[in-house]
């Protein structure tokens, strides 16, 4: 009962290179990164129109009230100005990030 020996056959490995990876591959979608900056671009401008105006809103409710200008002292005007500040601040940061998020998309498409 002896049984020749069994042949075993060799399997090649796939050597093949594989592919880039797609779109679908990534974690993040090229068209939500695109609207969370349109966003963050339009939330810029919206906030700084709403600053300016509290800030114009200020100035002419103080002026109603018969604050002269030249009564407003150092501290006046860095309080007015700390309004409008506030709403540049933010402005810029918005602005950067929107930026920032459009030039890493740019610099995705080149690669």
């Amino acid at each position: 009962m002896d049984n020749p020996p069994e042949e075993t056959t060799f399997v090649e490995p796939d050597l093949t290179p594989e592919e880039p990876p797609t779109e679908t591959d990534t974690y993040s979608s090229r068209r939500n990164i695109f609207r969370l900056a349109s966003w963050a671009n339009i939330l810029a401008w919206l906030i700084l129109v709403i600053y300016l105006i509290l800030f114009i809103a200020r100035m002419y409710y103080d002026l109603q009230q018969g604050v002269q200008f030249q009564v407003i002292t150092l501290l006046g005007w860095l309080s007015y100005l700390s309004t409008f500040l506030i709403g540049a601040i933010w402005f810029v940061v918005l602005q950067g990030l929107s930026e920032g998020l459009y030039l890493l998309l740019d610099i995705f498409d080149n690669q």
